[in-house]
């Protein structure tokens, strides 16, 4: 019996390798006032993007309800009764609290295994990617969950923002983050995220901010896949891609789009790396 991988729309994974490797994403919402929106369902990138620079009220993120995760459970279900959920992190958000309160109120036959990554974006993402191809070799739900947590301190994600003002409307900043990153000092801030969302650094310009993202993967010695995201700078991400696949010519490097939920927080000039370690 094929295991079923479970991950939410913050984990940013490319739609093509969503449908290649039969991945179920449950989905986040975005608010803009009154109206509410599923992430990457109802609100695509670029039309976020817009809303968020023109709309007068500001975007709120929920995670989804425990009714949400059941009906996914059930509908998945009809093929299979074992599945993985590969979640972004508990303190960055409580959508895994979420999934476990509906595994614990879902069918007895189920066999639900969920995993907190202690990441986001396509940290998380390339967890599920990894989950979901040994799903396909026929690896067991309990092997494939000791599996993917065993890598989970082996999954990287640097970001840059054109500044840090988005995050903190988010309200996702300490008061060191704020001391680092106040909205008066000069520079591109960068962030890591490492169960939480950190200051990792802050470089004169964004060029220089691009060139340590470069620096960031390769201090990782082994990389057995990476990504790069955006928000709406597509050339920009396909430009940092193409670079890492010449530095890395046997590895999968994934472009994909910063989502609504992630990109609320983050805003439209941010840009991402994220790297598995072998």
């Amino acid at each position: 019996m094929t295991v079923a991988v479970i991950t939410d729309s913050p984990s940013d994974i490319p739609p093509e390798t969503i449908k290649e490797l039969d991945i179920t994403v449950v989905p986040l919402y975005v608010q803009f006032g009154k109206e509410s929106y599923r992430d990457s369902v109802d609100l695509m990138g670029e039309e976020f993007y817009q809303k968020m620079m023109h709309d007068a009220d500001y975007p709120k993120t929920s995670a989804p309800n425990i009714g949400d995760f059941l009906n996914t459970f059930d509908e998945i279900a009809t093929k299979t009764n074992d599945m993985l959920g590969v979640h972004l992190g508990s303190k960055i958000s409580g959508t895994l609290n979420m999934a476990v309160s509906a595994a614990n109120e879902a069918d007895g036959s189920y066999h639900i295994e969920l995993i907190d990554t202690q990441t986001t974006m396509m940290g998380a993402g390339l967890l599920t990617i990894e989950a979901a191809k040994l799903a396909k070799t026929g690896m067991g739900l309990d092997e494939l969950s000791n599996t993917i947590r065993s890598m989970i301190s082996k999954a990287h994600t640097l970001c840059l923002l054109d500044n840090a003002k988005y995050l903190g409307r988010g309200g996702h900043t300490s008061k060191l983050f704020r001391e680092r990153f106040n909205s008066t000092t000069e520079g591109v801030p960068l962030v890591e995220i490492r169960e939480q969302i950190n200051p990792f650094a802050k470089r004169e310009n964004r060029t220089s901010a691009t060139e340590a993202l470069f620096e960031y993967v390769h201090s990782y010695s082994q990389p057995i896949s990476l990504a790069v995201e955006y928000a709406v700078d597509r050339d920009e991400a396909l430009g940092v891609a193409a670079k890492l696949r010449e530095q890395f010519s046997h590895v999968p490097v994934y472009v994909s789009v910063i989502g609504a939920v992630v990109g609320a927080h983050f805003g439209p000039g941010a840009l991402a790396v994220s790297i598995l370690e072998k």
